[in-house]
């Protein structure tokens, strides 16, 4: 995601939809990768997205990121949950 219209339309429809607020520079994000795509292939009806807080600041202003990694789960457009660091 790179924008807060393509993160409004990832997220505004039905289903899970997980959101990563990384960076290029976050060390912590690069270390997790290898474990989110574990994820990605066990929970296939799940959609994975992630958005560098660098370039699409809009959308991690949205969702009050204060720290990376952060994640945040979305089922049927509303927020259900998130978790940070």
């Amino acid at each position: 995601l790179d924008t807060l219209s393509s993160y409004l339309k990832a997220t505004n429809k039905d289903g899970v939809h997980i959101l990563e607020a990384t960076a290029t520079w976050c060390s912590q994000c690069k270390a997790i990768a290898p474990f989110i795509a574990s994820l990605e292939k066990k929970y296939p009806e799940a959609n994975f997205y992630t958005y560098d807080t660098d370039t699409a600041g809009d959308i991690a202003q949205e969702l009050g990121v204060s720290q990376m990694p952060t994640f945040h789960v979305f089922k049927d457009g509303d927020v259900v949950g998130s978790v940070s660091g």
